[in-house]
């Protein structure tokens, strides 16, 4: 299979390639723990399976590390959306989406985050799903993304 690389944050050792029917996270360590708030990978597949069914396509180990294929979802992102009645609903749509996973929340509701198809909304890059406490999670969050929204 041919990838073509697409993301690599300075500050991150973990690859972002893009394949014809799939996105590939690749970690270059077996420190697994670290990177899914302490769950190993079988954990953190659970809660993606459980609260986005059919996103992850495939994962497994690798020479000196890790990866997880995942389906490319439709949608561009929330930073690159014009329509301001989606963007202003997306708060909204992002609570409504955490009713659905508490206890369990995505936290990382970055404008990059969010893809937007429409009038429907997509999370993607659940590297931070876990168990957050409501007041956390609510103000932390919902701050984070109006924030992002408005700039």
């Amino acid at each position: 299979m041919l990838f073509e690389k697409i993301q690599v944050k300075l500050n991150d050792k973990n690859k972002v390639f893009k394949l014809k029917d799939r996105y590939r996270k690749e970690w270059p360590d077996l420190n697994i723990s670290r990177y899914f708030a302490g769950n190993n990978l079988d954990q953190h597949i659970m809660l993606l399976d459980k609260f986005m069914p059919g996103y992850v396509l495939d994962y497994n180990l690798i020479k000196n590390g890790f990866f997880i294929d995942y389906k490319i979802l439709p949608g561009i992102p929330l930073e690159l959306c014009v329509n301001k009645v989606i963007k202003e609903d997306v708060v909204n749509i992002c609570i409504e989406h955490l009713k659905t996973t508490w206890p369990y929340a995505h936290y990382d509701w970055s404008s990059n985050n969010i893809l937007v198809d429409h009038d429907s909304v997509h999370l993607i890059d659940w590297d931070n799903i876990q168990d957050y406490s409501k007041d956390f999670t609510l103000e932390t969050m919902i701050n984070r993304l109006i924030k992002k929204i408005n700039q």
